[in-house]
């Protein structure tokens, strides 16, 4: 098995529910997941047949999903995977594809089909069909297209110098959960277990009902991520308090032993915003970070939380947000869209026009220059926001349309046509939304060209 997948040059993985249950496919898995690791070319595609949590260190790869009762969603499905193939399969002349294939029962078999040697895009020729584009979630940690920011640096600087909490803040479709995908990557590398959990996604509607029940929600998933027993759940059934979730991490060191380095990823932190879980939940993980500092050098977790800016979300002085390493994440600058463009083997001048039509929207200026790539779009029509533009970016605009009430759409028309925002409240609302910039709310300034121009007209 090592030696076929040490002759890959990308393995295809499919899980399911069965997967955990299937000894030589776990077998597979570390195998494959241990070779991902000495060597950072070989890619690993995940592919998903139902709604199972995937392993850590699968979560983090390439991963597609496709629903085996539903023969419909085959084609889009199929279309994803070739396009991802296209870009990370660019195999050498003896390298060979290894596809393992789980299906529900949990059996195995093994294939081997030779690949044709294709030439590695170079900066100074287009990218033809480069990546499939997906309007939320995270890039994959190897995706040639990601664009190192100033940020990067500065998490892996701050954990590696020590640091115990990290607070990464920016709008939406900034980019936050890729970067911290990275970030989570790299120390991985560097032997630290990582947890990561999407607090809107893998937690129940109840879960948001007490900080206590929501903290003990977390601790069960990081239990269970970690392939650990419960044992360090009794610190919850001590006392209900916040104080509960630095007794289970106590707890939980002490069972992990000698290999207990561990990194916590909390994304979607707005989802407790509002809540009745919001108060504890925010004091209880300050709790935690002031137990971990007192350790000083002999501190062995990491915690890492990414979140917009609401009123309601910087919680009391108390909370982990007061005293977590603020990381800002805006849209990319000048020299960033470059590095983008250059890396779809375009024209150095199109950076201005993602500039000035887009702000740097990193989403935008990805699905722009994927368009422009496949000839979907000229530089014309972006840069006069034709109804090609519109066309383009409409799913985009009827998403973020959806979010907005009567009263809502009125403030973002009047701001607009150069008018004030009445309030603090809808400045956050539109930035949490993600189509204002990061200013003060009094100077609230549209995000980008686009969305001034072209989202008026999809607004209720």
């Amino acid at each position: 098995m090592s030696d076929g997948i040490a002759e890959a040059h990308t393995i295809l993985l499919v899980y399911s529910c069965h997967t955990a249950k299937a000894t030589f496919q776990q077998a597979e898995i570390r195998a494959a997941t241990n070779w991902k690791l000495k060597n950072p070319s070989f890619k690993c595609i995940v592919i998903k047949l139902d709604k199972s949590d995937l392993p850590p260190l699968l979560a983090s790869l390439i991963h597609l999903s496709v629903d085996p009762t539903d023969h419909t969603s085959y084609a889009q499905f199929l279309s994803n995977l070739l396009s991802t193939l296209r870009r990370d399969c660019l195999a050498s002349p003896t390298s060979s594809t290894l596809v393992a294939t789980a299906e529900i029962t949990g059996e195995i078999t093994e294939n081997e089909e030779s690949t044709k040697s294709k030439p590695q895009p170079t900066s100074s020729a287009p990218i033809s069909h480069p990546e499939v584009i997906e309007d939320r979630g995270p890039m994959a940690i190897d995706n040639p297209f990601y664009v190192e920011r100033d940020a990067d640096a500065q998490v892996l600087d701050f954990f590696g110098d020590g640091g115990i909490s990290a607070a990464l803040r920016g709008g939406v479709r900034m980019g936050k959960s890729s970067l911290a995908r990275r970030v989570c990557n790299e120390l991985a590398l560097k032997k630290w277990r990582v947890v990561r959990l999407e607090i809107g996604d893998d937690l129940e509607k109840s879960d948001f009902a007490d900080g206590h029940q929501f903290l003990r929600a977390i601790a069960v998933r990081i239990l269970r991520q970690l392939e650990q027993d419960v044992r360090p759940l009794t610190a919850f059934d001590r006392e209900k308090s916040g104080s509960a979730f630095r007794d289970f991490m106590e707890l939980l060191g002490a069972q992990l032993g000698d290999n207990r380095r561990l990194v916590i990823f909390l994304d979607q932190m707005d989802a407790l915003a509002g809540t009745q879980a919001s108060s504890v939940a925010v004091s209880g993980l300050r709790s935690w970070h002031s137990a971990q500092s007192l350790l000083g050098k002999k501190s062995w977790a990491r915690l890492l939380v990414a979140h917009t800016i609401t009123p309601k979300h910087v919680g009391p002085e108390g909370s982990i947000f007061t005293v977590a390493e603020k990381i800002e994440l805006s849209d990319f600058t000048p020299r960033e869209l470059a590095q983008l463009v250059k890396s779809y083997g375009r024209p150095p001048a199109e950076a201005d026009v993602l500039a000035k039509v887009l702000g740097g929207h990193p989403f935008l200026s990805r699905a722009a220059l994927n368009a422009l790539a496949n000839e979907r779009i000229t530089l014309r029509d972006l840069a006069q926001l034709t109804h090609c533009s519109r066309d383009l970016f409409k799913h985009h605009l009827e998403d973020l349309a959806k979010q907005f009430d009567k009263l809502l759409s009125q403030a973002f028309l009047k701001l607009a046509t150069g008018q004030p925002l009445d309030s603090r409240e809808t400045y956050f609302t539109l930035f949490a939304i993600g189509v204002v910039k990061d200013t003060p709310w009094r100077k609230a300034e549209i995000r980008c060209e686009l969305y001034r121009k072209l989202l008026p007209e999809f607004l209720p």
